[in-house]
């Protein structure tokens, strides 16, 4: 039982991760958190859940599959904790994750080892399946497009920024190339603006994103900056924004705002290019 549960966990965690990972975390804890590597914590956990299906169903001796379920509890758990040390907020989602997660262990505990029939074994080819495309997604963190079509256009009312050149200067932050040059965003005023990424890309981050600092301040050393646009953010948060981009060095009223992050936003930092940008 523990076994189906946990592989149905890694599916969920997938779909979740594909469809919007903010539907389900939304709370300061999960912006300030960023996933390894750039990965949405979704993916991390769609590998933890289907190992864990695949352990269990395989017959593995529980002193080699109790120490994993609960080593990736206790870090579970422990991530939960330090957002709540760095936001004084819980996600509600995580909680509840991390709740089912300690049950399962005690249902695991108090199983008898699953027997090889034809469902189990079907359970554990899809997690199998579902272990390897999660890794996989880990390995390539494929990007689609960023922005619906109905977003971009190209109008003689729309205001287009056409700033200097420039490049992207810190090369473990991840690129999103969009089809469209045109970016659509916001001044801290609310007045809709269009950036050309063709002239120079934009860089994608948040106020309560702790890495993020570390990008904005190498990226104040470089004489060419980008555009920055502030996503995540919430109301009376433009104070915040701006304390961040002045203790990292940079003016403090040079960014935009993104209203409606893409669903396709897994995480932050992130750099928008077009396609034909430097």
């Amino acid at each position: 039982m523990a076994g189906t549960i946990y592989a149905f966990l890694s599916l969920i965690s997938l779909l979740i991760w594909y469809n919007d990972p903010q539907t389900m975390c939304m709370v300061d804890a999960c912006i300030e958190i960023p996933g390894f590597y750039g990965r949405s914590w979704f993916i991390w956990g769609a590998v933890y859940y289907a190992t864990a299906a695949v352990l269990i169903l395989d017959s593995i001796k529980k002193k080699v599959v109790l120490p994993f379920l609960i080593g990736g509890t206790t870090f579970h758990l422990g991530l939960i904790g330090y957002g709540y040390f760095l936001t004084s907020t819980i996600c509600p989602s995580c909680l509840k994750l991390a709740i089912v997660e300690v049950l399962l262990i005690m249902i695991y505990l108090i199983s008898a080892k699953p027997p090889r029939e034809t469902i189990n074994r079907v359970i554990y080819i899809a997690s199998s399946m579902i272990l390897f495309l999660a890794i996989g997604v880990c390995l390539v963190n494929p990007s689609p497009k960023l922005i619906p079509n109905s977003f971009i256009t190209k109008t003689a009312s729309s205001q287009t920024i056409n700033q200097v050149n420039t490049r992207t200067i810190m090369d473990s932050v991840p690129v999103i190339k969009l089809k469209s040059p045109y970016y659509q965003a916001y001044t801290p005023e609310g007045k809709e603006v269009y950036l050309d990424l063709n002239q120079r890309p934009a860089l994608v981050f948040a106020s309560r994103c702790a890495y993020c600092d570390q990008v904005l301040k190498e990226i104040a050393k470089s004489p060419e900056k980008p555009y920055f646009v502030a996503a995540y953010s919430q109301k009376n948060d433009g104070e915040k924004i701006q304390e961040k981009l002045a203790k990292n060095g940079l003016n403090k009223n040079d960014y935009f705002l993104m209203e409606n992050p893409p669903s396709e936003l897994k995480s932050v930092p992130v750099i928008l290019r077009g396609e034909g940008g430097k």
